[in-house]
């Protein structure tokens, strides 16, 4: 073999060499962007399901607050006090009955805030028991500590939470 055939040799065995180097890279390049892509559309499902729940969350509450608004101007017109049995002496049994799923509107129950939430996104927000959540449209003459009686108007649960609209009786 003459040099310049070694040299053509060894020059074609080099080119032979980075093809195949290269070639590796573009199939490791091919599947990366494969894996992109892949991320890509999960990542848009993903987007899309976290739309959906926030839409119809916030479908939810527009519905709640025209809700409360409703029961709050009905029972705002109401003629004359009547007499009334407290149904609940404390939020604990009511709270208990609400999660066993029994149907509580109307129902009265003396309760003691433990916390005041002006600003929540269901309204005015008494917190009581574990998980209660008494809410109004309106400032309520009801502070944190104090005992008072409601009737139940209208209970909704929201994410797991139980959002209460209440008259107050006297």
């Amino acid at each position: 073999m003459t040099a310049l055939q070694e040299q053509t040799a060894n020059t074609l065995a080099d080119t032979e060499a980075t093809l195949k180097a290269t070639g590796e890279e573009l199939a490791a390049t091919q599947n990366a962007l494969s894996d992109m892509t892949a991320l890509q559309e999960q990542t848009a499902n993903t987007l899309a399901d976290t739309e959906a729940t926030l839409k119809a969350t916030s479908e939810e509450l527009a519905a709640l607050k025209q809700d409360m608004e409703n029961a709050e101007k009905n029972s705002a017109f109401s003629a004359e006090p009547t007499a009334f049995v407290v149904d609940y002496p404390d939020e604990k049994v009511f709270e208990a009955d609400l999660f066993k799923g029994l149907d509580l509107t109307g129902k009265t129950v003396t309760f003691t805030p433990i916390d005041y939430k002006p600003t929540s996104a269901f309204g005015y927000n008494l917190w009581a028991g574990e998980h209660l959540n008494f809410v109004s449209i309106t400032p309520p003459s009801i502070s944190v500590g104090e005992t008072v009686t409601v009737r139940v108007t209208q209970i909704r649960m929201v994410l797991g939470s139980p959002i209460i609209n209440y008259e107050l009786v006297e």
